[in-house]
């Protein structure tokens, strides 16, 4: 699956502790049971041990290799390539153990794909949401298929709207992970999107409200398609109930493009 989706390997965080043993033994594998076939041939970690442990697969006919990564006052933090821990030219998963620090990551993954892609990545967690750190690249890199804890509007929502000039439109939204990646895209009617972004979306107003309450957050679109503008706004929006998720452009650039500002668009789930 992740060839297909042009990814060179997926992760799973399986959690934290002092060791590897001890983390399997609390993590929840019951959409995890490959897990436990992984051979212990196969548990990599890292030179001066960690705390986190990841299960990275690679994608069918790549080859994989783990560097210990230093990042330290002799080379001024940028961090570099140390020595190699584990290396497998058989598309085979292995189990990661690494991180002491949150802050500095202490290793590096290379992934070749049989394409002759080149995957350089250093495990870690994000500082803003917990969440697997992973490249910003839709086409290549790594697919988190961590089961996170998720807010209810999570996943992929659609709505009808008309733009300025009268066009019927059909909206795509994808709140792809809490506080992190957000995925939109427009087209008419049912054809295929002709009009694609990604970027992401941030809670301004805390994050202890309830969620069928107004929540104010702050989109950023990148616009992932020529001649079309990025999109930066304040959006006003409400889990109404599992079936609609009601969505107000308060300020900024709109979702729709030439309407005005105060708009409601009223999205259902896909799926």
């Amino acid at each position: 699956m992740a060839l297909e989706q042009h990814f060179a390997c997926t992760v799973v965080f399986l959690g934290g502790g002092s060791n590897i043993r001890e983390i399997l033994e609390n993590a929840d594998l019951s959409q995890y049971g490959y897990v436990k076939d992984i051979p212990e041939s196969q548990y990599v970690s890292a030179p001066d041990g960690g705390y986190e442990l990841y299960c990275i697969v690679p994608a069918y006919g790549a080859t994989l290799a783990v560097n210990d990564w230093v990042c330290n006052e002799d080379n001024g933090f940028v961090g570099e390539t140390g020595q190699v821990l584990y290396r497998s030219d058989e598309a085979e998963p292995i189990l990661l153990f690494c991180n002491v620090s949150d802050i500095i990551p202490s290793t590096e993954v290379v992934i070749t794909t049989w394409q002759g892609d080149v995957l350089d990545w250093n495990p870690c967690l994000s500082l803003q949401d917990g969440t697997v750190n992973i490249l910003w690249n839709l086409w290549e890199g790594v697919w988190d298929l961590t089961s996170y804890d998720k807010a209810p509007f999570e996943g992929w929502w659609t709505a009808l709207a008309r733009s300025g000039d009268g066009q019927a439109l059909n909206l795509n939204l994808n709140f792809e992970k809490s506080g992190c990646e957000l995925y939109y895209n427009y087209g008419a009617g049912n054809e295929e999107p002709f009009t694609e972004f990604s970027g992401s979306w941030r809670i301004l107003d805390g994050e202890d409200a309830e969620w069928d309450e107004p929540r104010q957050m702050l989109f950023t679109l990148y616009s992932r398609t020529d001649g079309a503008e990025n999109i930066s706004g304040t959006y006003r929006v409400t889990h109404r109930s599992e079936s609609e998720l009601e969505v107000t452009r308060m300020d900024g650039d709109p979702l729709v493009p030439g309407t005005a500002s105060g708009r409601t668009l009223i999205f259902e789930p896909i799926g």
